[in-house]
């Protein structure tokens, strides 16, 4: 079984310290073949998108809330429903690996992102399509303690239409990648 923590480390290597918990990583999934849908889609991230702002580390990892969604397809009509045995959340810890804080709950049990400017969290969330490969996104942005939380994209915004899903956590499919924000501009690795 994988896992992944939290280490601190001089510049030459010296004084490893681990400052945090050892975190599954792995990806439990069920297809069911005869129905053509994935039933249960989970993905133990470990620690992901690591970030050192304002004297604190952000992290996503995996929370322990389990959950499910409908999916709707208006190509075909089609109609079903994906869960999860742990969704992931945005957290914070000071940087010795004390005082671990949830700042922003439930945000993908597939493959959310994050980064960080100016004050602010920019994410991604994602949570796996039962029928199509690519999960379904929202971009979002709140402060570093979690306030403020809004939409940066209209609940419906849809490019990939064509595919005509949508489901309880939005209509967008796209895969991200990475989220990187620079000179006012959120710049997204994802495909199409």
């Amino acid at each position: 079984l994988l896992s992944e923590s939290v280490v601190s480390v001089l510049a030459d290597g010296s004084d490893r310290q681990v400052l945090a918990e050892k975190r599954p990583v792995r990806r439990d999934n069920f297809y069911n073949a005869e129905q053509e849908l994935l039933e249960t889609s989970t993905w133990y991230c470990g620690y992901e998108d690591l970030i050192v702002a304002d004297s604190a580390i952000y992290y996503i990892a995996n929370n322990a809330n389990a959950g499910s969604m409908d999916v709707r397809s208006s190509v075909n009509g089609k109609e079903g429903k994906v869960s999860w045995e742990s969704d992931k959340s945005i957290y914070r810890m000071d940087l010795d690996g004390t005082h671990v804080e949830e700042i922003v709950a439930n945000i993908g049990a597939a493959e959310p992102h994050m980064c960080i400017d100016g004050g602010k969290i920019y994410y991604s969330t994602s949570y796996e399509n039962c029928f199509y490969s690519y999960p379904f996104v929202t971009f979002r942005s709140c402060n570093l303690d979690g306030t403020q939380d809004a939409a940066l994209l209209g609940a419906d915004y849809n490019p990939n239409f064509a595919c005509g899903y949508t489901s309880d956590k939005g209509a967008m499919t796209e895969l991200v990648s990475g989220l990187l924000v620079a000179d006012g501009k959120l710049y997204v690795s994802a495909t199409d």
